[in-house]
């Protein structure tokens, strides 16, 4: 969605999703009219999943919803608890991409409170 048109492998591989589920998941999506396969530019043969503009459209009305369900989870909480809790999912997420390969350091220094 964000890199445009992917191959079925690399999109697996985004999705921590194993080959034969991701072709699962994207021809369901393909007969609802969500994405299209087009041919890869580098290789004749091979092909590449977009998603069309229902696809996109779709893909926005989700994350919309998801957003305002997640500021009104966090809407009644003081400054210093979201404060501490964004915190700890950056923490969470930088130890997520270090064990996934996808980062070398797992908690880099925080900067000193004065």
């Amino acid at each position: 969605m964000k890199e445009g048109p992917l191959r079925l492998q690399a999109l697996a591989e985004q999705m921590f999703l194993d080959k034969s589920t991701a072709s699962r998941v994207v021809a369901t999506l393909e007969r609802k009219g969500y994405v299209s396969r087009v041919e890869d530019p580098e290789a004749r043969r091979a092909v590449q999943v977009q998603a069309t503009e229902a696809g996109v459209d779709l893909y926005e009305r989700i994350r919309a919803c998801l957003i305002a369900e997640e500021k009104a989870m966090i809407s009644c909480l003081p400054p210093e608890v979201r404060q501490g809790a964004l915190t700890l999912l950056r923490q969470l997420t930088r130890a997520a991409q270090v064990r996934c390969g996808l980062a070398t350091e797992c908690c880099p220094a925080q900067p000193q409170e004065k």
